[in-house]
């Protein structure tokens, strides 16, 4: 029955994918869309608007650090740093946080004025706007790898704070390593910032304001930093509006530059907002539920998160940075990160597969691609660049899950090569030479979560097994469903639960036995 009702809503969802990419006119599904449900308290989501599986992702940050500000935004926080142009999303740890703006009027130092007038905040799928306490009003769109900002002033002279040194931090106290910040006109500054965070990682810029700036300051620098802040002054005129572009790459500022001009060429700022929800309603109309309202914004709250990420972070011209640092060109223009893989394998990715089969052949493509460069499948990346981070090889069930789905668009062999590597030779997150001689891997070897390691390894195990008899090779087959079994090892049957073992095959003693009632 179970299998007879997932059919049915893979038939109805592929169906759905396919009818209403084509349709005009139809209902706007963004209105459903509540960007800040998930940002009070540890949701870790932001209000600022990106596109789908976008590189840019601007927003407002109240903070840089603290586990409850990870996308550097709380609901209920007033305080403003800026607004910085990338992030994650719904993450227990804080990464990017690039290129901090803040436009003010009057004095820096009146700290007062840098607050948000909660009042007037608003957040819609594309935009998001907002006024200052000192009546700077601040609006934000964008599209897939390039930031828009729009600033009205109270009067006609602006001034903006323009902070590269600025990231979301996590344990670290210095973030960028190394810079380069080009002033190349009065309206343009370009380069790049060296940063290491959860993961070391380079990004390229081009910032773009639509008006010459008359002064500009290099502040001091403070210990420890090593990217450079500004202060930038501004003659308006009479229309008191100032807008500023920044395109993002991973690979040089001529690629920057070439995503600036290729989406986001001219000045209008209502035709990108429009633009973003088009490409939103694109993906949200492939579901349709009959509920009452509260509950299609749950809904499509909901899948519009799950879209958010990963992103493709290729340039227009398809170009990237992998894993070792090198340069290349992505199949098909596509080559995703952000792959917050432990917690996407179970649920998300196979909800993906419905309701974004195209995107499903580059990000398989994408896994086998950082194989080739690592020497093992990704376990958790940002900006392309692997931060190690939870237990287990779950890109295996991913691929797994996607060839069972029906996806042939990646090499079917080179996937299970890159399977059986990963599931053989130690790296960071393995040591397969211990897990292969004792059956699983003991407490006192490992600094944590023994139990789960192995557990997680035997499901990784049957995935590669399945593989394998899927593609006619018996004896991978029969190494890894072997080998699938080891959780068994961990199994103590006196108290029906998974317990500890050292290397000499006993449970640990300061496992504390609990029985537990039949049934």
């Amino acid at each position: 029955m179970r299998i007879r009702f997932f059919l049915m809503l893979t038939s109805l969802a592929i169906f759905s994918c396919q009818k209403n990419d084509n349709l005009q006119g139809e209902e706007d599904f963004t209105g459903y869309v509540n960007p800040f449900i998930g940002t009070d308290g540890t949701g870790h989501t932001f209000p600022g608007p990106s596109l789908p599986f976008g590189m840019v992702q601007p927003g407002p940050d109240n903070k840089n650090s603290d586990w409850a500000y990870t996308s550097g935004y709380q609901y209920r926080d007033a305080t403003v740093l800026g607004f910085s142009q990338t992030r994650l999303s719904g993450t227990g740890i804080g990464e990017m946080g690039d290129i901090l703006l803040l436009p003010f009027s009057g004095a820096w130092q009146d700290t007062v004025k840098n607050r948000l007038l909660k009042e007037t905040e608003e957040a819609r799928v594309g935009y998001y706007s907002v006024h200052k306490a000192d009546q700077v009003r601040v609006e934000l769109t964008a599209s897939s790898r390039v930031a828009f900002h729009r600033y009205t002033f109270p009067g006609q002279k602006a001034r903006v704070f323009l902070n590269f040194q600025h990231g979301l931090r996590f344990l670290t106290d210095s973030l960028v390593l190394d810079s380069k910040v080009n002033l190349e006109n009065s309206r343009t500054l370009s380069g790049y910032c060296h940063t290491k965070n959860w993961v070391e990682r380079t990004y390229y810029f081009v910032v773009q304001f639509d008006r010459d700036f008359q002064t500009h300051e290099l502040l001091p620098r403070a210990s420890k930093e090593n990217a450079p802040k500004y202060f930038l002054g501004f003659d308006l005129g009479k229309d008191k509006q100032l807008q500023v572009k920044i395109a993002l790459s991973t690979v040089d500022v001529p690629g920057a530059r070439q995503n600036l001009a290729a989406e986001i060429p001219d000045w209008d700022f209502n035709r990108v907002r429009k633009q973003a929800v088009r490409e939103w309603n694109r993906y949200l109309s492939r579901i349709r539920i009959e509920s009452d309202r509260n509950q299609k914004v749950l809904f499509y709250t909901a899948l519009y998160h799950l879209l958010l990420q990963p992103s493709n972070i290729a340039d227009v011209s398809g170009k990237y940075r992998g894993a070792d640092g090198r340069v290349a060109q992505a199949p098909d223009g596509v080559y995703y990160s952000t792959l917050s893989i432990w917690d996407i394998y179970r649920a998300a990715f196979p909800l993906l597969q419905l309701v974004a089969p195209e995107r499903i052949d580059g990000i398989i493509n994408t896994l086998l691609i950082h194989h080739q460069a690592a020497g093992f499948l990704p376990i958790w990346t940002a900006w392309g660049q692997d931060n190690y981070c939870m237990i287990g090889n779950h890109a295996i069930p991913m691929i797994l899950s996607a060839w069972n789905a029906g996806f042939r668009g990646f090499d079917q062999q080179a996937a299970l090569k890159a399977m059986v590597e990963t599931s053989t030779q130690s790296h960071v997150n393995s040591n397969w030479e211990l897990y292969n001689r004792l059956g699983y891997y003991p407490f006192d070897s490992l600094d944590n979560e023994a139990v789960s390691r192995t557990l997680e390894s035997g499901f990784d195990d049957w995935c590669v097994a399945e593989m394998a008899r899927q593609l006619g090779d018996s004896a991978i087959h029969r190494t890894f469903s072997r080998r699938a079994l080891f959780y068994q090892n961990l199994f103590d049957p006196e108290t029906r639960l998974f317990r500890e073992k050292i290397p000499k095959g006993h449970f640990a003693p300061h496992s504390i036995p609990l029985r537990l009632p039949l049934r």
